[in-house]
This record gives C-alpha cells, sequence and structure tokens, in this order.
C-alpha cells in the first residue's frame, strides 16, 4: 500500500451515490477517516486516538464542505497547489510551509497524472480531532480513477475557521498491484 499525505458518538451519515450505508459500516468508515485526519496537521507519526464523537452535519454544513472540497480539488488538479494552500486553513498553514505544501502534492499528483474521474464515498463531522486544534472538523472521502492509478482514496479534511470550511489535511492513498495484477 502507498500514502501520501500533504500535511495536513451520536450519528453519522455517510452517502453513496445518494444512498444512505448502514450505521455501523458507516461509523467504521467514518472513524477511519477522521482518524487518519489527525495526522493531517503536519503529517504526524504519533500515536493518535480516534475522535469520541461522530455527528450528522446539518445540510448546510454538508453542502459547504462539498463545495469546498470541489474547489480544492480543481486546484488540484490544475496544478494551483500553491493558490490551494492559500485558501487552506491557518492550521494546516501554522504547521505546514507554504512550499513544503505545494512540493508533496506536486509530488503525488506527478504519479498519478491526471484525474479520469472521481465519486464521492462519504462525508463525517467531528469536533474532537485529537492533536488538532480544537474546532468543527469534516472529512470526506473520494474514490478517483488516476492516469496512472486507479481506484485511489483521497482524503480531503476541512477545518470550520470563522464559520468558513477551509483545507486542513490532503490525503492520498493508492494500492500497488502485484506482479501477478492483483491490487494488494
Amino acid at each position: 500500500m502507498v500514502e501520501g499525505c500533504a500535511h495536513v458518538g451520536q450519528q453519522c451519515r455517510f452517502t453513496a451515490r445518494g444512498g444512505v450505508r448502514s450505521h455501523a459500516r458507516a461509523m467504521s468508515a467514518a472513524r477511519r477517516l477522521l482518524w487518519s485526519a489527525s495526522l493531517a496537521l503536519g503529517c504526524a507519526t504519533a500515536a493518535v486516538a480516534a475522535p469520541n464523537e461522530l455527528v450528522q452535519g446539518s445540510a448546510e454544513d454538508e453542502a459547504a464542505v462539498v463545495l469546498q472540497v470541489r474547489k480544492a480539488m480543481g486546484l488540484l488538479d490544475a496544478g494551483e497547489h500553491g493558490i490551494a494552500w492559500d485558501q487552506a486553513s491557518k492550521a494546516l498553514q501554522d504547521v505546514t510551509p507554504r512550499l513544503a505544501f505545494i512540493a508533496g502534492t506536486k509530488s503525488i499528483r506527478l504519479v498519478l497524472g491526471s484525474v479520469k474521474g472521481r465519486t464521492f464515498q462519504g462525508i463525517g463531522f467531528t469536533k474532537d480531532l485529537q492533536g488538532a486544534p480544537p474546532g468543527h472538523y469534516a472529512g470526506v472521502l473520494v474514490r478517483t480513477d488516476f492516469e496512472n492509478a486507479t481506484a485511489v482514496e483521497e482524503k480531503f479534511i476541512l477545518f470550520n475557521q470563522a464559520g468558513q470550511w477551509r483545507l486542513a489535511g490532503y490525503f492520498v492513498k493508492k494500492r500497488r498491484s502485484s506482479s501477478s495484477g492483483a491490487t494488494q
């Protein structure tokens, strides 16, 4: 498995193609997504606990988060890595220098190639992201097919800063193909 990062309960809801997944499956995916978000702020390597509480976001918050993720996708897809950092949360900017973010995201995207298609897999919210500044966080999981890799998992972590959702972390995970062609 290859991973990359660019530094960075009550109820939960994960949507998949307009439907709602089972609560247990959604909780598992949301915990995994938001736990990895704990590593987004500075790509910390220390052990970090999973968030204590996942909550369903309001329709307004979900729409705002998806809009911001689409904007971040557009900037990264267009090679506008510096602008993506400029528009990111202060939490990300405080722990990740602009040039490090640019170098990290560019190197990840260079290997993967251009985007061929995306499918939103889910969204989750938490107020408790250990190792990160206090506040409201959202995690969005996207399945992406790139020119050089298919079924890649992109994770976008957003932080609500002064009423606006801003990028706080970006992760990419792809599986390597074995010599037999099977995905690991």
